[in-house]
């Protein structure tokens, strides 16, 4: 008898071996999107925002604390914490629409498809989608840089909050700077209002750290007003941030195409005319008044050729 060779075995190649792994599960476009404000990347408007309320807050306390009574800063600590916590909801609060959360793929209940969200959203007619936090916001108003986070039909009344309450620390501040600067001499009651303005030692370098504050403080209400004006008036109207620059988009459109100018060129063609005219009439009056010294000139030269020398005066006299 032959023996009969058995049949190698081979080996299995590695990648037999090794264990399955389930497909690679698809990220929604909630997946991706920015949730919160306070997420990174941290935008440089943001990070400024951030680096002014905090210096602002901590000299104010800096300024207040040691010099003053608590009674003075009691208002505008109150109205800090309504806009500290106005921020931290705004900027933690997630204001995607729920069907873009939930990812829905239904035609149900008359939604509409969003084609950057690969989903169907509210079909809220002003439900739009942001492209900077990359996700539909129900009743979108604007995307805010200063807070990094979309402002929606749910979190705009903390937003108003928020900035009618910097906007009134900011005034209030300002008039306790100014106010709390008076020189313990000046101060009504005989009462020094300001212990450190009391001490001629510190009163010098306090008054100007004051003085400095409150002129920053003065910078950030005229912002905050801007902003807060045109809030109120986007209100009154009943309109959002993305209607307004909606309207205002077409309204310049349609008069580019009726051969209206725009305001930015009338405003510099009336400036240019108004400079053509101030020139002209600069003009005119230098050469009146070159003019008027030339003939000043030569009347006095005129005048000394008729008047007789002193020599000549005497011989006149002496011959009478």
């Amino acid at each position: 008898r032959t023996r009969r060779s058995a049949p190698r075995r081979t080996m299995p190649p590695a990648a037999a071996c090794a264990p399955l792994r389930d497909p690679p599960v698809k990220r929604t476009a909630h997946d991706v999107s920015r949730r919160r404000g306070f997420e990174a990347p941290f935008g440089p408007t943001f990070i400024g925002t951030v680096a002014a309320f905090l210096l602002l807050s901590s000299t104010h306390y800096a300024l207040y604390v040691p010099c003053v009574h608590w009674v003075w800063f009691t208002a505008a600590s109150a109205l800090l914490c309504v806009a500290v916590l106005s921020w931290l909801f705004v900027a933690l609060y997630n204001p995607v629409d729920p069907y873009c959360r939930a990812n829905a793929q239904t035609t149900d209940e008359g939604l509409k498809y969003c084609n950057h969200c690969a989903c169907y959203t509210s079909k809220h007619a002003r439900t739009r989608h942001c492209y900077d936090c990359r996700k539909c916001v129900q009743g979108f108003d604007h995307h805010c840089v200063y807070l990094q986070t979309c402002i929606g039909k749910n979190n705009y009344p903390v937003f108003f909050t928020l900035i009618t309450s910097v906007w009134l620390w900011c005034v209030l501040v300002a008039a306790l700077d100014v106010f709390l600067a008076i020189p313990a001499s000046y101060a009504p009651f005989a009462q020094p209002l300001n212990y450190c303005t009391a001490n001629p030692r510190s009163a010098g370098w306090y008054i100007a750290l004051l003085s400095l504050h409150a002129l920053v403080c003065v910078g950030a209400f005229v912002v905050v007003s801007s902003l807060l004006l045109f809030h109120v008036i986007i209100c009154l109207k009943g309109q959002t941030t993305y209607e307004w620059l909606v309207e205002d988009i077409q309204k310049k459109r349609t008069e580019r195409a009726e051969g209206v100018k725009p305001l930015r060129m009338r405003i510099d063609e009336w400036r240019e005319k108004m400079a053509a005219a101030l020139a002209t009439k600069f003009a005119r009056s230098s050469s009146a008044v070159s003019t008027t010294r030339a003939g000043s000139k030569a009347s006095a030269g005129e005048v000394k050729q008729t008047q007789p020398t002193s020599t000549e005066q005497v011989a006149i006299n002496m011959k009478r």
